[in-house]
């Protein structure tokens, strides 16, 4: 792959309206939010994407709070709904699918190597995960979206994630996506280099590269998206980044990933 091919940066509405206008028609639209309270903000969310050009395909939604499908499902009518909802009253994860987009969605649920939370029962190693499989144009996609709590054990998180990595098969697509609290912009610190390693041998790609959360104090990525892509697709252009606006504390990220080549005609002799 290339610069060209993978790229991130800081988007208005105007700007990441122009930019999907520069993928394939048909490509995968991918946003992820931490959204701090569904109940508090989700209508905010709704009516911001719908001031949008285009329509994004896959919704993935962290710190969702206390909140139920039939509320969610109020706010976005035309998409499938998987959460799971955390035990605190911090914290969970909501997957949004676009209806009539996907084919064989199916819930890993009961794959015990599909939930972060079978690998570590220590008490402040809170989690949450959801983790889907489906189909687009018969080529298979694993999602996944976590909710890592901050005070968590960093090398437990590891471990977990790393098992279920290796569990993920090579000719699939997979986007990894969420909040992780893990912020990539501090250096030489084993756990960070760790869950970095982690997705690098396996070749996915770090699309978020830029601050997503940013404070008078400090500025930390800790919001991610991966993306590994089978051989045949390495080369599609995949854009990434942060959208502009206070719908949260922190800001939204993106990724609009080309799932064909495009074809370019032969130049006459």
């Amino acid at each position: 792959f290339s610069k060209n091919n993978y790229t991130c940066g800081y988007y208005q509405e105007e700007n990441v309206n122009k930019l999907s206008q520069k993928h394939l028609p048909d490509c995968l639209k991918i946003f992820h939010l931490n959204i701090v309270s569904f109940s508090k903000n989700g209508s905010k969310l709704s009516s911001y994407l719908k001031c949008l050009k285009f329509k994004f395909d896959i919704i993935c939604l962290t710190e969702i709070r206390k909140t139920n499908i039939g509320l969610i499902d109020k706010e976005f009518n035309d998409f499938h709904i998987y959460i799971d909802i955390p035990h605190l009253n911090n914290g969970g994860v909501a997957i949004l699918l676009r209806k009539n987009k996907f084919d064989q969605i199916t819930e890993l649920d009961s794959n015990p190597n599909f939930n972060l939370k079978n690998n570590c029962t220590c008490i402040n190693c809170q989690v949450e995960n959801k983790w889907l499989s489906f189909k687009i144009n018969n080529q298979e996609i694993i999602l996944g979206g976590i909710y890592r709590h901050p005070k968590g054990n960093i090398e437990h998180f590891n471990n977990a994630l790393n098992s279920t990595l290796n569990h993920i098969n090579e000719n699939s697509i997979a986007i990894i996506l969420g909040d992780t609290n893990i912020n990539l912009m501090l250096e030489n610190k084993e756990n960070i280099d760790t869950y970095l390693n982690n997705f690098y041998i396996k070749n996915y790609i770090p699309c978020i590269t830029l601050p997503s959360r940013i404070t008078n104090h400090s500025a930390t990525i800790i919001d991610h998206i991966f993306i590994k892509n089978p051989t045949k697709f390495i080369q599609n252009k995949c854009s990434s980044g942060n959208l502009i606006t206070d719908l949260s504390d922190h800001l939204p990220n993106f990724t609009f990933l080309d799932l064909k080549t495009p074809t370019t005609n032969n130049r006459p002799c």
